[in-house]
């Protein structure tokens, strides 16, 4: 049998973590990669700083090590198998990276307006924290820029509604990813 990777992407805020962590719940034997956990330190050289805003620019590739998690996620599809399993990976720009986008069997993408997305980062703790103007300046040109991308370069998305409950979004995923629980 074999890995099939479910990739699980999104704005900033959309519920995509919340989603991924269920789903792995769900499904036996699966494994869950986040991007969140591949952000550079704060002293790394190949951060992206704003003068404007005196913030370094979370938003972009390049804070985030991505050949550690394309290595990652090579070393979980290496695994040899005796029945089928399921690999989610998410985050907020996995498309982008070509060789991430390549090996997902199932591509989500959790959209968000503009409104709700600002409404929810305001209420979540950052480290380090969002300064003043950043979402305005930085999270939300960039996600739009990121989405705009997707929707351009990436075959079969699936769209969904980040502003629907936690359980709508999973119950979305499942009608889609022909898997027993």
């Amino acid at each position: 049998m074999c890995w099939k990777v479910v990739g699980i992407c999104g704005i900033t805020n959309s519920g995509k973590t919340s989603v991924a962590k269920a789903l792995q719940k769900k499904f036996k034997h699966s494994v869950l990669i986040k991007q969140d956990d591949y952000f550079l330190p704060v002293e790394d050289p190949r951060h992206v700083w704003i003068p404007e805003i005196g913030h370094i620019n979370w938003e972009l590739l390049t804070s985030l090590d991505m050949d550690k998690m394309v290595l990652d996620i090579n070393n979980v599809l290496k695994i040899e198998l005796s029945e089928l399993r399921l690999l989610f990976i998410e985050g907020f720009t996995i498309f982008d990276v070509q060789r991430i986008s390549d090996i997902c069997d199932y591509k989500f993408y959790i959209d968000l307006d503009y409104d709700m997305c600002k409404a929810r980062r305001l209420t979540r703790t950052y480290d380090p924290p969002d300064v003043e103007g950043y979402f305005d300046k930085v999270v939300w040109p960039e996600a739009v820029k990121s989405r705009d991308k997707l929707k351009t370069n990436v075959k079969n998305v699936i769209f969904l509604n980040g502003s629907l409950s936690i359980e709508s979004l999973i119950n979305s995923v499942l009608d889609y990813i022909p898997f027993k629980q």
